[in-house]
């Protein structure tokens, strides 16, 4: 996907079938215009720095056990079913959870629920927040 965008119209091109795919057009085609173009012209440093690092980064148990901060670990719930094209999203998110020792807190949605589903998202995660920092 990537290489067909980069060939159609460079990083911008690129870009836009990447969020297309994560986030879906209804999202990306709801994105403010000026959101939308410092999004594309973030292309050749997501590509070329951003992305490669996230991808060869992954956390050892011991790094993992030294977190010492209160953590959530969400997962859209349109990505547990392995047949969708973001599964591993939720793979991730099951591990990360399993590694931390944290439940892991499903959310309506895929990749994006704060973009796709803001007040389900917001009611999804309030009782979680609330738990960890009650309001005395």
């Amino acid at each position: 996907m990537v290489e067909q965008g980069m060939a159609r119209g460079g990083p911008p091109a690129a870009m836009e079938l990447f969020f297309r795919f994560v986030c879906g057009d209804r999202v990306f085609d709801a994105f403010d215009p000026q959101l939308r173009s410092r999004v594309l012209a973030d292309g050749e440093v997501f590509f070329t720095v951003e992305l490669p690092a996230l991808a060869e980064y992954l956390p050892g148990k011991e790094e993992l056990a030294r977190v010492a901060v209160p953590c959530v670990v969400t997962a859209g719930v349109d990505s547990r079913d392995p047949a969708s094209p973001v599964h591993y999203h939720f793979e991730a998110s099951s591990w990360l959870a399993d590694q931390l020792g944290t439940p892991l807190v499903e959310l309506p949605g895929a990749h994006v629920p704060h973009l796709t589903h803001p007040q389900e998202f917001v009611e999804a995660l309030r009782p979680t927040f609330e738990r960890m920092w009650p309001i005395t």
